[in-house]
Order: C-alpha cells, then structure tokens, then sequence
C-alpha cells in the first residue's frame, strides 16, 4: 500500500523558469565573436536546481517542499536558518497567520512567484522557496524554523514548507502544466 503520500498524492517538481546560468547562456550565444569571451560569460555554466516538489491531492490541497535534487539539499554546507516572509501589506509573519471557518478566512492568497521564505546555509548562500501554485496558503511549517535540518532529514514529511489550497477551478490545470510529474510515464488524471 506504500505511505500516505504515495497512496494519496501524486508528487509533482515544479522547475523555476529562470536560473542563473540559463541567462547568462542565452546573452553569450547572442553576442559577436569579437567580444571577450572574459566578460560575456561570467556566471558558472552549469545550472543551480533549484527544484521544489508539489504534492497534488485530488481535493486540491497541495503540500510544498523541497524536491531532493534542489541545490540547497545537495550542498557540502548545512542549513543555518529558514525565514518566513512577511504576508503582503500588512506585514504580517507568515508564521502568524490565524485562519478561522470552513473557507480559511485569513489566509494568505499567493501566485506562483511568491516567495514563501528564505533558506539560509552555514557558508553564507541564500536560496528561496517559491510557493509554485496559485491559491490560498493554509499552513506554513514552524518546525522547519526551530529545526532547520528537517529540510534535509525528511524533506517529504516533516521537512514540508507550506500547504496550499486551490480554488477548484482552470487556475489548478495551468499550474500543475508547470509541474512535471516525477514519475516517468504517469499520467496525471484531472478531476471534472
């Protein structure tokens, strides 16, 4: 029967569109022959992955974490620190949300872009944890503040960084595109 997550929800990686590398790969093809090779290509060529995985249940709650091939899971250093953003104009600490009723009044609406918190490594790196689909942010992780190793010890479960609900609407269908299924070959079913 496997664990909860294998038997409810379909583990999708969501791949940030732009990194670092791919940038500085696509000014470098489009410059002439007669520039310095020096300063057209300063970045590294070899992309950071900074993969986030999205567990997907059919009742459209969605749990955000860190996929085990992103680059701050992969790193000689360990993890220092994990800070939440504040939630918008009223500046509000993600970890300070209060969600009241049936619909989750109070929470948190948030895009794909948004940037949930920060991880911060012992040798001064700083990457970031984008929420990777539209809807409302129901739950932040407090464990991974007080324990910033879950990240890396249990990534799948105790390590999570956010859970999001989706409307039940197209918004779903055009983030998980985004989204490719970490399973190669499985299809991914779309409830009417």
């Amino acid at each position: 029967f496997g664990d909860v997550v294998g038997r409810n929800y379909s583990e999708l990686i969501f791949t940030p569109a732009s990194t670092p590398s791919s940038s500085s790969t696509s000014s470098s093809s489009s410059s002439s022959s007669s520039s310095s090779p020096t300063t057209t290509n300063t970045t590294p060529t070899t992309a950071l992955c900074l993969d986030q995985y999205v567990h997907y249940h059919p009742n459209h709650l969605c749990i955000i974490g860190l996929a085990t091939n992103h680059a701050a899971l992969q790193s000689d250093s360990t993890i220092k620190q994990v800070t939440y953003r504040d939630s918008g104009p009223s500046g509000i600490s993600m970890l300070d949300m209060k969600l009241s009723g049936k619909k989750k009044a109070g929470a948190v609406k948030v895009r794909t872009t948004t940037i949930l918190c920060d991880i911060l490594m012992e040798d001064g790196t700083s990457y970031e944890a984008a929420a990777c689909i539209e809807g409302s942010l129901i739950e932040v992780n407090p464990r991974i503040v007080k324990n910033p190793q879950l990240l890396t010890t249990d990534p799948k479960y105790a390590g999570f960084i956010a859970i999001i609900q989706q409307p039940k609407d197209q918004r779903l269908k055009r983030d998980l595109a985004a989204c490719r299924s970490s399973v190669v070959g499985k299809k991914i079913l779309w409830i009417k």
